[in-house]
């Protein structure tokens, strides 16, 4: 998944734990569905739907997804059941969004956002334009329509008096600007957000925000003022009642401090938020511990601490076990590809080869990011052994995927490296003059 998908994801699932009651399991929403009455199904289809973006972490989650807001989008049709057609159309789009199949997703929210027009419950509003504000910032060439959203949005949440909301959008606004590289009207933007979530005792959402503002002013060269306002950051994650936000606080801060080549200091505050962690029984603790241990494997394996990194990534892969049981699932997949460059780098082929093989064998047949980095690391280690033959085949696969997945930086190097490897076995072939 691309980093921009990924933080439109993860904002999605904090924002799905933080609204609405949890979902009941899948296997009691199944057996529901199946002794409902067809006024019912699409009800419980949607519900299904919700309940396997919930839990179910596997690759197939997406798929599945799909199916259940079809069926939901089916029988709210056929019944005449506007609110359960609205919700199947946007779990279609959250379906899409799981799949990285974005153009599809922002297809399906706009669809939701015509039909929301009009009604009398502007928070449901509000929160499928989020859900489409999120899809267009993993997007690119969207940015009229996106500030558009955001204003839309914000104005929205100044109607209804909400102003959580209204933080929330010049939040969006300012992870705009941010990337667009306009980091001083950025650090305003975020100045607001987070003065406002304060004032609404908001930490979890006010530390995000702090974060932001953080980084820029670490953009901007204001070091000093960077490293005040991340320190406040986790702070204040610490006052909220999430893992998540200490996490994302701890990383951004962690992240601060590699950049500033002070590893120590990155790493003190990357484990002293696991010892918080681990202390707690708090349900989504190994979620969030698994994204923990994933950026000190990071961490690691920036500074040539390979061993070390290891350790990391087996300690995220035991954290998802306890969420998802032994699924295997894409972040699984992601883990041992990340194994695989780990012991490239150690020169430990044996290792190396298996654990890009385990990641392949996950993602097989799914276009993904995953796939495309396993394809791509496997075939450039192939390369680097000597093993040209078996290296085409894998840069080969890379390269047919690399467009699929937004990919297009890597296909002129994938090409000269399939290109040299051919000549390279035909030099290697050719009889010899003597």
């Amino acid at each position: 998944m691309n980093n921009k998908l990924y933080f439109a994801v993860l904002l999605l699932i904090i924002t799905a734990l933080s609204y609405g009651e949890k979902p009941e399991p899948i296997e009691i929403v199944n057996s529901q569905i199946e002794s409902a009455s067809n006024e019912k199904k699409a009800l419980y289809a949607n519900e299904l739907c919700r309940s396997v973006f919930y839990y179910d972490y596997s690759c197939k989650a997406g798929i599945k997804m799909l199916e259940y807001a079809k069926m939901a989008l089916r029988f709210s049709q056929k019944y005449g059941q506007t609110d359960q057609e609205i919700l199947a159309t946007s779990n279609i789009a959250l379906s899409y969004i799981t799949l990285e199949q974005e153009e599809k997703a922002k297809y399906y929210l706009e669809k939701v956002l015509v039909r929301q027009d009009g009604m009398q419950d502007k928070g449901v509003r509000m929160h499928t334009l989020e859900s489409l504000i999120e899809v267009l910032m993993s997007m690119d060439n969207y940015d009229d329509q996106l500030l558009s959203l955001i204003q839309t949005r914000r104005a929205l949440a100044a109607e209804i008096l909400d102003p959580f909301e209204e933080a929330h959008a010049i939040l969006h606004l300012g992870i705009k600007k941010q990337r667009d590289g306009d980091f001083e009207n950025a650090a305003k933007c975020f100045e607001q957000a987070s003065m406002i979530l304060k004032q609404i005792n908001e930490f979890s959402w006010g530390s995000m925000a702090l974060s932001y503002l953080g980084k820029s002013y670490l953009k901007q060269g204001k070091d000093d003022l960077a490293e005040e306002t991340l320190l406040e950051a986790v702070s204040y994650a610490k006052r909220g009642d999430s893992f998540f936000y200490i996490e994302r606080s701890c990383v951004m801060l962690g992240r601060f401090y590699a950049e500033k080549k002070k590893f120590d200091l990155a790493e003190k505050h990357m484990t002293e938020s696991l010892r918080i962690m681990t202390k707690s029984s708090h349900e989504e603790r190994n979620r969030a511990l698994f994204f923990q241990y994933l950026s000190l494997g990071h961490l690691y394996q920036e500074v040539q601490k390979y061993a070390e990194a290891l350790i990391q990534v087996n300690l995220a892969m035991d954290a998802l076990r306890r969420v998802d049981g032994r699924k295997e699932t894409s972040d699984i997949a992601y883990l041992y590809s990340m194994k695989g460059r780990i012991y490239f780098s150690m020169n430990a082929k044996k290792e190396c080869k298996e654990s890009y093989l385990k990641a392949l064998k996950i993602m097989k047949n799914i276009s993904s990011n995953i796939r495309f980095d396993a394809l791509e690391g496997m075939g450039r280690a192939l390369m680097s052994w000597g093993e040209k033959e078996k290296a085409v085949k894998y840069l080969q696969k890379a390269l047919d995927l690399a467009e699929r997945v937004g990919k297009k930086d890597y296909q002129e190097q994938l090409i000269k490296d399939i290109n040299s490897c051919r000549e390279a076995n035909v030099r290697k072939d050719a009889p010899s003059d003597n």
